[in-house]
């Protein structure tokens, strides 16, 4: 295929090559950081969801079994609750029903209604 070309054409068929490695690199480059930045911003969603959740641990809280103990971050407000000892508003998901009554710990729950 060379041996046809005149020294002309070569030179800038040598010419061009070069050109489009810089735009190869360019655009392997663009893509890898939009890869890299779509993976930290994923981990740092997934990071601040585990930080919101709600503590299942906690000497003063134990939650229903029956339903879920985090909130659904994909509604944009949370349903807050008042405990019927007291009054204190807390979150939906953390609240404890009883009879008829929200409380908002196992210790409010078992003092009752104020």
């Amino acid at each position: 295929m060379f041996k046809k070309l005149s020294w002309d054409a070569k030179l800038y068929l040598l010419y061009l090559i070069p050109t489009h490695m810089k735009f190869l690199v360019f655009w392997a480059a663009v893509i890898a950081a939009i890869y890299y930045f779509s993976k930290k911003k994923k981990n740092t969603l997934q990071s601040s969801q585990s930080q919101r959740q709600a503590p299942n641990s906690s000497a003063h809280y134990s939650g229903r079994a029956d339903q879920a103990q985090t909130p659904d971050h994909h509604s944009s407000a949370i349903i807050m609750v008042e405990c019927a000892h007291c009054k204190t508003h807390f979150p939906n998901y953390e609240s404890i029903d009883f009879m008829g009554e929200t409380f908002c710990s196992v210790e409010h729950k078992n003092l009752g209604r104020r």
